[in-house]
């Protein structure tokens, strides 16, 4: 009986104990969640908010804005719809490859400053992706000294593309700017001897889409190699600007000789010589080239005739040249053609036919 009344108080001590221990657990791991809202008031807890930091920009505030971090897959309707809350949009322009995909970036103009700073401020997602935005800048001058003074160029359909690696050859300046839109010509300056003098021109058919490009690498610059692309506008082409000569230069052909020739069959018996200039670097004969008359009147006619017409094998972009041999007399210079002239009769004999132009 004794022992009875021993395990009755044991088992009294063990769960008086248990309890006491559960109760400081308790008010341990709940007291600080009820502390709160029993002893301050809601006004008090909104003192305690952390403010919204607003996000900073290089730029200063402007209507346009640069949208990039875009889906590939991404619509301009899907665009329009993530940002038209913000206000009214004045123009939306994604920036496209040739298959109309996008590119994963555009821009958007909406018609207040407020407005783009309320985009810019935001966190906008597209199809679960988090958007960049930021306020467009105007592309920087590359000039120095007094250069760097003088207004900058206006718009034009025609870019000024240098600081390229002198490896550089037209289809790869051709895959950087096709995707804006379609190309009339693509010049690279190159010295006599046909080495690429590191910069060239980039003759857009449209002038929207020359300054798309321009837009777009002003936003995010081109490398090439380790080199940062310089882009700018430059001015158009102007037909014949230069002294007539017995001489054309052209540029951007995509045939050879013969080709060009027949392009020109009107002028054949006033043609002496066709000569394209070779890319010292990859020895590869260019698109770029001089065409030699007999006389100055039959330049011009070819010139007048046949300048931005469009053939099979491309436009011919012509323009007077300065001929090195143009002093020399037109019959000697006839003369010194014909082994050449026999050639591409030859060629045509065994290589081309009425089909291939």
């Amino acid at each position: 009986m004794f022992a009875s009344v021993l395990r009755r108080q044991a088992r009294t001590a063990a769960v008086s104990s248990y309890d006491s221990l559960f109760s400081r657990v308790w008010q341990t791991t709940h007291a600080p969640c009820q502390r709160p809202t029993r002893f301050l008031s809601f006004s008090a807890i909104r003192r305690f908010d952390v403010p919204v930091v607003q996000k900073q920009s290089q730029h200063p505030p402007s209507q346009q804005l640069f949208i990039g971090n875009l889906p590939y897959e991404v619509t301009e309707a899907e665009v329009r719809e993530a940002l038209e809350s913000y206000g009214h949009i004045n123009s939306l322009r994604l920036v496209l490859n040739p298959d109309g995909s996008s590119r994963g970036f555009g821009y958007i103009t909406f018609s207040s400053v407020q407005e783009s700073t309320a985009a810019f401020n935001a966190e906008i997602k597209i199809l679960n992706r988090l958007m960049r935005v930021d306020y467009t800048m105007a592309r920087p001058s590359h000039a120095s000294g007094m250069a760097s003074m003088r207004s900058p160029t206006p718009p034009s359909s025609t870019l000024y593309v240098g600081n390229m690696p002198f490896g550089t050859n037209e289809a790869e300046i051709r895959e950087k700017f096709e995707p804006f839109g379609p190309l009339r010509s693509v010049r690279l300056s190159l010295d006599p001897q046909g080495t690429f003098k590191g910069f060239a021109h980039v003759e857009f058919e449209r002038e929207d889409d020359a300054v798309a490009a321009h837009d777009s690498f002003a936003e995010e610059p081109l490398y090439m190699l380790d080199r940062n692309v310089k882009i700018d506008y430059a001015a158009s082409r102007a037909t014949g600007r230069k002294m007539p000569s017995p001489s054309l230069y052209f540029f951007d052909f995509r045939g050879d000789g013969l080709a060009l020739r027949h392009s020109l069959s009107a002028f054949d018996q006033d043609i002496i010589r066709t000569y394209f200039l070779r890319s010292r670097v990859t020895g590869e004969l260019t698109s770029t080239g001089f065409i030699e008359f007999k006389s100055v009147e039959a330049a011009t006619a070819a010139l007048q005739k046949h300048n931005g017409r469009m053939t099979k094998f491309g436009p011919l972009n012509l323009e007077f040249a300065v001929s090195s041999r143009q002093d020399a007399n037109p019959q000697d210079r006839y003369n010194a053609s014909v082994a050449a002239r026999a050639q591409a009769s030859d060629r045509v004999q065994r290589g081309y036919g009425d089909r291939d132009f």
